[in-house]
Parts: C-alpha cells; sequence; structure tokens
C-alpha cells in the first residue's frame, strides 16, 4: 500500500482543515483543540469536557477500554478521564504520575474516536484517507506507515507516524470484528512513544 501522503490530493482538504484541530500546528507539541501531551490532568480533562459538550467520567470504563488499548499500546498510562457515548468509549485521556510527581499526573495519551471526530472537528465529509491527510498537514508529520494492531478479537488497521520529540501518532481506518469490516473509521491516537511498539 502507498503510503498516505502521496495517494491523497493535498487540495482536497484544505478547506475544511482549519475545522480541525485549533491552536497550535507544531510538531513539537500536538495541540488538539486546546489538549497536549504533558498537560496538567485536571486542567486537560476540563478542556476535554468543553470541546465535547459532554460529562467527564473518571477512572476506567466498564468495558476496561481505555485500560487495554492503553496497555495493548504499551503507553502505560496509570489513570483516565474519558467520555461516554452511547454505547462506548468516544473520546479519553490517559496519564502517567512519575514518581518524583505523583500528585499532579500528565496527559501521556489522547484518543479521539470517529463519531468523536466528526462531530467535535467537524470532518464528517472527509473519508479515512482525507482525515488522515489533514493530520499530516496540520502537524507537519510527514508520511504515514502502514500499521495493525490486534486487540482482543478486534483487528485495527491504520497508519501510523514516529516523531523524534518522543510521540507517536496513530490513525485507525478500519477493524474487523468476527470477520465483519468497520471500514472508513478515524480512530486517532496521540501518544508518548518511549514504550510504544507496533506489529
Amino acid at each position: 500500500m502507498q503510503n498516505v501522503k502521496h495517494v491523497i490530493h493535498v487540495g482536497l482538504i484544505l478547506s475544511v482543515v482549519i475545522f480541525l484541530f485549533s491552536g497550535v500546528c507544531s510538531a513539537n507539541e500536538m495541540n488538539v483543540k486546546g489538549i497536549f501531551l504533558g498537560q496538567p490532568k485536571a486542567e486537560a480533562c476540563k478542556i476535554l469536557a468543553n470541546i465535547s459538550s459532554s460529562n467527564v467520567k473518571y477512572g476506567v470504563d466498564r468495558n476496561y477500554f481505555v485500560v487495554n488499548l492503553s496497555s495493548a499500546l504499551g503507553i502505560g498510562s496509570k489513570d483516565f478521564c474519558y467520555i461516554w457515548g452511547d454505547k462506548e468509549v468516544e473520546a479519553f485521556l490517559g496519564f502517567d504520575s512519575h514518581s518524583y510527581n505523583p500528585q499532579f499526573p500528565k496527559v501521556n495519551y489522547m484518543y479521539f474516536a470517529t463519531n468523536f471526530a466528526n462531530k467535535t472537528f467537524e470532518v464528517s465529509s472527509l473519508d479515512s484517507r482525507g482525515f488522515a491527510q489533514a493530520v499530516i498537514n496540520n502537524y507537519g508529520l510527514g508520511d504515514m506507515e502502514v500499521t495493525s494492531l490486534k486487540l482482543g478479537g478486534t483487528v485495527n488497521n491504520g497508519w501510523r507516524t514516529n516523531n523524534p520529540n518522543g510521540y507517536s501518532v496513530v490513525i485507525f481506518y478500519e477493524f474487523w470484528v468476527n470477520n465483519e469490516l468497520y471500514d472508513n473509521q478515524k480512530d486517532l491516537h496521540i501518544f508518548a512513544t518511549k514504550k510504544a511498539s507496533f506489529q
């Protein structure tokens, strides 16, 4: 499969990219609507609630989705705040308390599911590739490589890029559950890469 950057026509998505991620467009600090890696927990959860117009829940969801996903990616988040959608987690932030400052956890993982992305980032008109290209352009990420992640009985296929500044960006464009395909996904993951491993 060709990498995303050379497949998508940039001009197609320039008109909608301004809706995606307000604030900083920097490869040194992945700022998504005011949320960024290393941000204090209280501040980040408050922003998540504001941009989603939903109540934020704290801890682990009933399906242990946030824990299982964080573990599968090798991130090691210790605490979470999340937005519960209709039947699943639509967005969450993971935090890692360092031993030298355990009372002030910082964001080390940001996850935004397709439904959340469509509503909050206003990208429902984009397909998976258009969404990926918008992320690439907005943050100057360069090419993304094909990746795959198995989580329980679900196989997620997508694209990833590792940044030398210490984070990774992954977009899963489809997933398979019991041989059933769910395509045109826009699941966005941004996280610290020190422990991350992919197939």
